[in-house]
């Protein structure tokens, strides 16, 4: 039987938000060493790039942290036949709109306003 997950700490989305900003993180960091190396010697600050350097290589290894334990979930599920995870209960409720269905109210309600003031122009 698979392991039960726990929403906000170690489900497939948790591990997949977390991976995504991770990507991020190391891009950033990434840029930020190669903006500094790209400056004139008597510009660079060497202190920075190892600074960027570090913080890189550390991201570079919770990314891969990340993606074994991924894949340690997908093969869990795969093997067992099931993915198990509680549910996340909301202190609130949701509308019961979209957020397409509020936003063709608002546009009606723009386009309505814009008619009025034409019309008063017109008058």
């Amino acid at each position: 039987m698979g392991e039960t997950h726990i929403p906000n700490f170690n489900t497939l989305a948790d591990l997949f938000d977390r991976l995504i900003v991770c990507v991020n993180k190391l891009a950033y960091f990434e840029q930020s060493k190669r903006h500094e190396q790209d400056k004139s010697d008597a510009f660079k600050d060497y202190e920075r790039i190892v600074y960027w350097d570090n913080a890189s290589r550390n991201e570079c290894e919770i990314r891969n942290l990340l993606k074994r334990e991924i894949d340690a979930v997908f093969t869990q599920a795969i093997e067992s036949g099931e993915y198990k995870a509680l549910p996340d209960f909301r202190t609130f409720s949701p509308s019961g709109k979209t957020i397409a269905d509020i936003l063709a109210e608002q546009c009606a309600e723009i386009g309505q306003r814009t008619q009025d003031k034409l019309n008063n122009v017109s008058q």
